[in-house]
């Protein structure tokens, strides 16, 4: 009987310290989104301030880039183009363009491939290979890198800090690679529970339909009253 209680005793002790665990790990363990994060790319910008950042993916082609820069250039908006080796390798004119427009750059892969799959070396080539010939064709320097397909792992981000990245995703997903139509891209991103201060919008270069839909999204941002701004000035 007395073993009994003693093992009932020990029971309820671990039981009473399991549930003060549970109450301590939530208030002091936390996933970051932050640029000291070593471990998680950025999801969002500076939230205490009204702004939002438009950013755009680059891969295939440059034929829809004059529409979107003349709807930029209209609200006098600077934007951030994530750039791959190949559009590069294509297009140095047009990416030349987006410098001297006042656009920012960031780095989106040499090869554009799923860089968990990759060592570190590896790693480190795609994203200095592709660092060294954009500032040889503008002048530009790159800080922020987006994985290409969003696969990242401990490695991936730790090489990128290394490098003197910042890896950064999105908040908001236009989903203008998926969705076939201006308005629904514009309803959909305006309605998103995500949307806020500091909000970092994923659009694509080669899609017909990011420029007609910017031409309804950035007047109803402003409205709200948003400044789109660079991806620099909110991280």
């Amino acid at each position: 009987m007395e073993a009994f209680i003693k093992t009932g005793c020990i029971i309820c002790s671990i039981f009473l310290i399991l549930l003060l665990l549970m109450e301590w790990i939530p208030s002091n363990i936390h996933i970051s989104t932050s640029a000291s994060s070593e471990n998680f790319p950025i999801y969002c910008g500076d939230r205490q301030n009204p702004r939002i950042a438009i950013t755009f993916d680059t891969e295939n082609t440059a034929k829809y880039l004059p529409d979107i820069l003349d709807v930029l250039d209209t609200y006098n908006i600077s934007a951030t183009f994530f750039i791959t080796g190949k559009w590069l390798d294509n297009y140095p004119e047009e990416t030349r363009q987006l410098v001297d427009s006042g656009h920012e750059l960031g780095n989106h892969g040499n090869n554009h491939i799923a860089m968990n799959q990759l060592s570190e070396e590896e790693c480190r080539d795609e994203i200095v290979n592709l660092h060294k010939k954009t500032e040889e064709l503008t002048g530009f320097h790159m800080t922020f890198f987006r994985c290409p397909f969003s696969s990242f792992n401990n490695t991936v981000i730790k090489v990128a800090t290394e490098c003197g990245y910042q890896t950064v995703e999105w908040t908001c997903d236009s989903m203008d690679w998926k969705i076939k139509n201006a308005k629904v891209i514009a309803r959909l991103l305006c309605k998103d529970p995500n949307l806020g201060n500091g909000t970092i919008i994923r659009m694509h270069v080669d899609t017909p339909f990011a420029a007609p839909a910017l031409k309804i999204i950035i007047p109803k941002l402003k409205e709200r009253g948003y400044e789109i701004v660079p991806l620099s000035q909110i991280l």
